[in-house]
């Protein structure tokens, strides 16, 4: 699904439908606020490492969730990844195996991850992590799941495009945000920004006062991951 124009205005342009849409965003804000306050986090014994994001739509997280597969992998951890599968049908848990499912059953996100590293699909991320654990897991790492209270982080990675940064700054429907920038921000432990030099320039200068934590600059590369 393409995002609305008015959720990343070229030179800070004004749009009616998103003005219109600010009352729905703040009701968005506030049941996401609530929803995550009141649930109860599940701990694991291993590291559960976090990369997500605050935007609705891509911002690089699958390609630094793959970036982080292989350095850890490389320091001989055995990391297990574990997602949602969007666009599949799979329930789970269920460990990705390229030669036996599709994306119609786990999704291309998780379909391309398990090029990587050992994934698991799972509705319930919770039972994703656990299942990794018994086929010995030394640290997780979830694709997604940033807004899903249900799991204890030890280590939250936001990433972000360069070029198109938290856009008009407002919730959805109003503008790309799933929480509040300010809400977000708070709960990270790190940011990536991702794209060219130029990009990054323009991001540091408009969002620097918002950051309050390292932040990583990274750009995209083509991997060939053998799959057809």
């Amino acid at each position: 699904m393409l995002a609305p124009k008015f959720w990343y205005p070229e030179n800070n342009e004004k749009s009616f439908s998103s003005l219109a849409l600010i009352p729905f965003g703040h009701i968005y804000s506030l049941l996401s606020k609530l929803r995550m306050s009141k649930a109860v986090k599940k701990q694991f014994d291993i590291p559960i490492v976090c990369i997500g994001n605050l935007n609705a739509g891509g911002t690089g997280k699958t390609p630094t969730t793959i970036s982080a597969a292989e350095f850890l992998r490389d320091r001989k951890y055995n990391v297990h990844i574990v997602s949602r599968g969007y666009g599949g049908n799979a329930m789970g848990p269920l460990s990705v195996n390229d030669t036996e499912h599709s994306a119609d059953d786990v999704g291309d996100e998780a379909l391309m991850l398990s090029a990587f590293a050992p994934t698991w699909v799972a509705t319930k991320r919770s039972d994703g992590i656990q299942s990794a654990i018994k086929e010995g897991a030394d640290i997780i790492l979830l694709d997604d799941g940033f807004q899903d209270p249900s799991v204890y982080k030890d280590l939250s990675i936001l990433t972000v495009n360069a070029k198109k940064g938290f856009g008009n700054n407002r919730c959805i429907p109003a503008g790309p945000l799933r929480e509040k920038l300010s809400n977000g921000l708070e709960r990270a432990d790190v940011l990536i920004s991702i794209g060219t030099e130029t990009s990054q320039r323009t991001f540091k200068s408009i969002y620097k006062s918002y950051i309050n934590m390292p932040l990583g600059i990274a750009t995209l590369e083509v991997l060939n991951t053998g799959l057809s």
